[in-house]
């Protein structure tokens, strides 16, 4: 369980339901009975091991530069698809936990 993410199930039904092509969007906000809730990236809140991949990355000061904060923007000068890329191989990047699991 997790205080800080929900699964909201959306229904697609035709003119009544959710577009097909809204499946993949983030940032969508969502209205339930319970409040307002956002769409976002499933690795939201993830936490990875980046240790691995900071040997083969071009300018590792960069990735190291957010090891004080914890936390780290995803560079604009990156698609999305080369995250996922990485994400893949568990040689270079290794998923710890998620902010707020238990």
């Amino acid at each position: 369980e997790n205080s800080f993410l929900r699964d909201i199930v959306l229904w697609n039904n035709g003119d009544s339901g959710c577009d097909p092509l809204d499946e993949l969007e983030y940032a969508m906000l969502i209205m339930t009975s319970e409040g307002c809730w956002e769409n976002v990236h499933p690795d939201h809140l993830s936490v990875f091991d980046f240790t691995n991949y900071i040997s083969s990355h071009p300018t590792a000061n960069v990735i190291e530069s957010f090891v004080d904060s914890g936390v780290m923007v995803y560079p604009s000068n990156h698609s999305m698809s080369f995250f996922e890329e990485i994400k893949d191989n568990r040689s270079l990047v290794t998923p710890v936990a998620r902010y707020g699991d238990k």
